[in-house]
């Protein structure tokens, strides 16, 4: 799942595409950065995750439909899955939803991160129920760790793309 800020700069995923293709360094220099800057929501996403879920989750539990493991809960696993990252993918739209908007984004990769973050948020059952009982309504994790450091990660954030958009102006414009 991945959390994103109301920060919109328009053409930010070409930008970082054509860096990538004329100055490598600096390209991975900016996302290093980036991933710097990010780095309050993933250590507070990870304070969060607790070491031990609902008392059930502590027994094996594979998918009937795939076959996917999903249980037991490993908390150390869980919290090693949330990371910074960047993409350059094109935006697209499949069914009315647009996807890969965010250039910059904090995702929890795995099946039971997911269940344990967003359960209750559209289909009410008893596991989801006792999640909110104990852990807050969904989403959990992220979301509230983003919104926590929202301000200083969007200042900071600020910086590397006007550096990004400058390299990229430089490139295309011959502007300086």
């Amino acid at each position: 799942m991945a959390v994103s800020l109301d920060m919109e700069v328009v053409g930010v995923k070409n930008a970082l595409r054509e860096l990538r293709q004329f100055n490598r360094p600096l390209s991975n220099e900016l996302r290093r950065n980036a991933r710097k800057i990010m780095a309050p929501i993933v250590a507070d996403a990870q304070r969060q995750i607790p070491s031990r879920a609902l008392s059930g989750w502590d027994n094996k539990w594979v998918s009937g439909k795939s076959g996917v493991q999903l249980l037991p809960w490993d908390a150390y696993k869980a919290r090693s899955y949330v990371k910074a990252k960047t993409s350059t993918k094109q935006p697209r739209e499949y069914a009315g939803i647009t996807r890969d908007i965010s250039a910059f984004y904090v995702s929890w990769a795995g099946g039971v991160n997911a269940l344990f973050d967003m359960a209750g948020r559209q289909n009410k059952s008893v596991m989801a129920a006792n999640l909110t009982g104990k852990f807050g309504p969904p989403s959990r994790i992220m979301w509230p760790a983003a919104e926590k450091n929202a301000p200083e990660v969007e200042a900071q954030m600020r910086q590397v793309i006007e550096r990004v958009m400058d390299e990229y102006n430089k490139r295309n414009y011959g502007a300086g």
